[in-house]
């Protein structure tokens, strides 16, 4: 059974006070400022400074606590992320020099590698025989 995400008003189990309601507010408004910046850039810390809260504090509450349905909502962001990382290797192989500014194609390569493993990883198996 999934748990249903509290919206800022209304908690799992009814009506919240209203202070907690704000505060939920502030958290989830904060959230979707992160979660816009990290669909842009892929950086904890990048997208934490964009949404003006610390990145430990992303991973210790945010992720870790999954405080307001975090969790599936960062897993949005970061395959966000993938597609436009995806997008920027496509263009790449239309343009490869980007209207006169070059680029690392082994960092893009790594990055893929690393953001959207299942489509972008080498697959390799070593297997050992004995004559």
């Amino acid at each position: 059974m999934q748990r249903r995400a509290p919206s800022p008003t209304t908690g799992l189990y009814g009506p919240l006070h209203p202070a907690r309601a704000t505060y939920d507010a502030k958290t989830l408004a904060s959230q979707n400022a992160f979660l816009k910046a990290f669909g842009q850039c892929g950086s904890i810390a990048q997208a934490a400074a964009a949404a003006g809260v610390h990145p430990e504090h992303v991973r210790k509450h945010w992720i870790k606590d999954d405080a307001l349905g975090f969790q599936v909502r960062f897993r949005d962001a970061q395959a966000a992320f993938a597609d436009y990382l995806e997008q920027l290797a496509l263009k790449r192989v239309e343009n490869p020099t980007n209207n006169g500014r070059t680029g690392s194609d082994v960092l893009l390569m790594g990055l893929l590698n690393a953001n959207h493993p299942t489509k972008w990883r080498h697959n390799v198996q070593v297997t050992h025989e004995l004559g």
